[in-house]
């Protein structure tokens, strides 16, 4: 397993590696953007190599990923039982999280301190505390968005204390028929750009 993994390393650079997992480890031929602003998706690090859920559990793999690159996005389309391994990119600064419904906390964002694009759908979260950690670096010239499709937080708490410091360049929250309407809490997290959606279709 590990030996095809590395020829599809080969021709690429060490600090460049976007990752994109899904099930067979098959490329997708489209990327969902789900930013308004159009730099914004131009600045998305959209996967150049691909692994499956099988290769995400394959201790040689993510070692080799450790030691040997710096893993500047990540696009997960297929659901996972464990995101902890993300916790090793700590170089990290697009995230995107399809069928995240067994994320209850965002533990594994603790390492990432310079994130700038995070999308997450169907996760159950008390708050996002490792989103926005106090010593978070904090870069003015840097955009931030972030985007959560059907997810609950319970705590918007480190979201509003830390956007006094920076607002995001973008927030999205789209809400499912059968969410309570958060409109206004959401307000309360200092942004650029608030859109909020009633998704008309459970999924």
């Amino acid at each position: 397993m590990q030996e095809e993994f590395m020829k599809r390393l080969e021709g690429k650079k060490a600090d460049y590696i976007y990752l994109g997992i899904t099930e067979d480890g098959k490329s997708r031929l489209t990327i969902p953007i789900p930013w308004e602003q159009t730099a914004h998706a131009m600045n998305m690090l959209t996967p150049n190599v691909y692994l499956s859920k099988e290769e995400v559990s394959d201790p040689e793999i993510m070692e080799y990923l450790v030691s040997h690159t710096k893993v500047r996005s990540c696009y997960i389309f297929t659901p996972l039982e464990n995101y902890e391994f993300l916790s090793n990119f700590a170089e990290m600064e697009d995230l995107e999280i399809y069928g995240g419904d067994h994320i209850t906390s965002l533990s594994f964002m603790r390492n990432m301190k310079s994130w700038m694009m995070l999308h997450i759908e169907n996760a159950r979260l008390k708050n996002l505390e490792e989103a926005f950690p106090e010593d978070r670096k904090i870069d003015f010239f840097l955009p931030m968005c972030l985007s959560l499709q059907a997810c609950e937080v319970e705590d918007l708490k480190e979201a509003v204390e830390f956007t006094r410091k920076k607002s995001l360049a973008e927030l999205i929250i789209c809400r499912k028929k059968t969410q309570r309407d958060e409109r206004e809490r959401w307000k309360e997290v200092r942004t650029t750009m608030y859109r909020y959606y009633d998704l008309k279709e459970e999924f």
